[in-house]
């Protein structure tokens, strides 16, 4: 207030001309969308590769519905501060029961395959599946991941689809 004598500005919470204010903001929890991250691999170096004939890492969502699914204008993202960090291009559907890779390259923007812009920590991280802007960017998926090895994947067994753990990878098919 020194610098206001006159006292014509206020304040709130009290005190905050001091001091900035930090807001934690993060993705709204509930949303509900039958596609799911099922399997990432995080140091992909002999399992598959991507159009470009490159081994990058890459991240598998299925649809467990009967019908297909746009995902048009939903988000990747490796960073829960930054949850809109890759945005899916507008003819983005998985089809009824089917899987989609993304490869997690930074190579944004390759017209032959779905590129998202960052990548894969092999030391673990989290990866997030977010809603569309219009639908309040709600987290439709998300899964935490340690370490991981050469060539290892971190999925969903078929068994147990509600968990994950380290397995083979089988992209763009069931999981074992």
């Amino acid at each position: 207030r020194a610098a206001d004598p006159t006292r014509t500005a206020r304040f709130h919470p009290a005190r905050a001309e001091r001091g900035a204010l930090e807001y934690l903001v993060r993705p709204a929890q509930g949303g509900s969308s039958p596609v799911r991250i099922n399997e990432l691999v995080a140091d992909n170096a002999s399992i598959v590769r991507d159009p470009q004939g490159e081994f990058e890492d890459y991240v598998e969502l299925w649809n467990s519905s009967a019908v297909a699914v746009p995902l048009a204008g939903c988000y990747l993202s490796d960073d829960p501060a930054e949850p809109r960090k890759w945005r899916f291009p507008e003819d983005t559907i998985v089809q009824a029961g089917g899987y989609l890779l993304v490869w997690l390259d930074g190579d944004e923007g390759d017209p032959l395959a779905l590129h998202a812009g960052f990548k894969l920590d092999r030391d673990g991280e989290a990866l997030l599946l977010v809603d569309r802007d219009d639908r309040f960017n709600a987290l439709l998926d998300s899964v935490t991941f340690g370490p991981l090895g050469r060539n290892q994947a971190w999925g969903r067994p078929l068994a147990r689809p509600n968990t994950f753990e380290v397995m083979q990878p089988s992209p763009g098919m069931a999981n074992p």
